[in-house]
């Protein structure tokens, strides 16, 4: 059934997000905030009402992505069935599938007979030999195919947990755009900076993994898109060792490269969201090369605390304290 849209009580929003809004609103913005996607929401944008109206549109887009909504077009996808896609889905799923092909499958958007197997969002646990070996078959023999009349069919089963936050973020950021208004713009980990505060650009602050009440550095943005993905965000431990949400979809396992956190400032949403994930699953090197291929911009924790980022990103931070080494 369709997903209802939810607001939020004041202590839930003590845990808003991992990457934090800095600056207060100015006088001139409105600040509204709710639930969706299984994350908390956050829009400021100068008109009265803005903020207000946009939220539900996120959850109008769960109801047509997620797979856990009965008809929605990623369900019916999973079920065999050809399905017409909107423009918006078609091409996440496309860009998904091309940076699946450049990561050589470390991610993948037909992920859900594995990550279904960890099940990070109800009662994880750590899957048998067999059980891996029998859903990366399943991952790694799906295909989506197109049509030119917009319509698609799927082998396989698709889960777009690491691409939906920002296509929620590219969905509010075009609202915001077509009514002429600026605004800041968080889902969860993903966040739009839609024109500049003023003269100024957004100032968000990343979180720090290592220590979640303070920040690694903030961020100046203006028109531009940042995801974060962490290892902090959901991780379960069994038999004395921990396990976290981030897939190699070519293992099956919780990447292992010695990061803990990877932010990616993007030209939209999608691509923020799809390279902060594949980045954690392929690893620093090979994941500035992928950055670098996309014109994004790269900032990396590791284990024992270290910066790294590319020279765009460099460009953009500035850090609480320490230095910021180049990738």
């Amino acid at each position: 059934m369709p997903v209802p849209y939810r607001k939020i009580t004041r202590p839930m929003l003590l845990l808003l997000s991992f990457l934090l809004l800095l600056s207060s609103c100015a006088p001139s913005y409105t600040r509204a905030e709710g639930y969706g996607m299984g994350t908390f929401l956050s829009v400021s944008a100068e008109g009265d009402s803005t903020a207000s109206t946009l939220l539900p549109m996120v959850n109008a887009l769960e109801n047509e992505i997620s797979h856990r909504v009965a008809d929605s077009s990623v369900a019916r996808l999973n079920l065999g069935e050809t399905v017409a896609l909107s423009q918006r889905l078609k091409e996440a799923l496309m860009l998904s599938v091309e940076v699946a092909e450049k990561t050589e499958g470390a991610f993948s958007p037909f992920s859900l007979p594995v990550t279904a197997l960890w099940d990070f969002n109800g009662t994880p646990r750590v899957p048998t030999e067999a059980e891996l070996a029998a859903a990366l078959a399943q991952v790694k023999g799906a295909s989506l195919s197109l049509s030119e009349d917009g319509s698609a069919s799927l082998t396989g089963k698709i889960d777009l947990g690491a691409v939906g936050k920002g296509m929620a973020a590219d969905l509010l950021a075009d609202a915001l755009k077509e009514r002429g208004e600026t605004g800041l713009i968080s889902v969860g980990g993903s966040i739009a900076a839609v024109g500049t505060k003023g003269n100024a650009p957004w100032r968000v602050g990343v979180r720090d993994p290592l220590d979640t009440s303070k920040t690694v550095g903030t961020l100046s943005l203006s028109d531009a898109f940042v995801s974060t993905s962490g290892s902090y965000e959901k991780s379960f431990t069994e038999n004395g060792v921990s396990y976290h949400h981030i897939i190699d979809m070519r293992t099956g396992m919780p990447a292992r490269h010695g990061i803990v956190s990877v932010t990616v400032v993007a030209e939209s949403g999608v691509l923020s969201d799809i390279l902060s994930t594949a980045v954690f699953a392929i690893g620093t090197e090979q994941g500035s090369a992928l950055c670098e291929a996309y014109g994004a911009h790269l900032l990396v924790v590791t284990e024992d605390g270290t910066l790294y980022a590319n020279e765009g990103m460099r460009a953009l931070f500035a850090a609480t304290e320490g230095t910021v080494l180049p990738l």
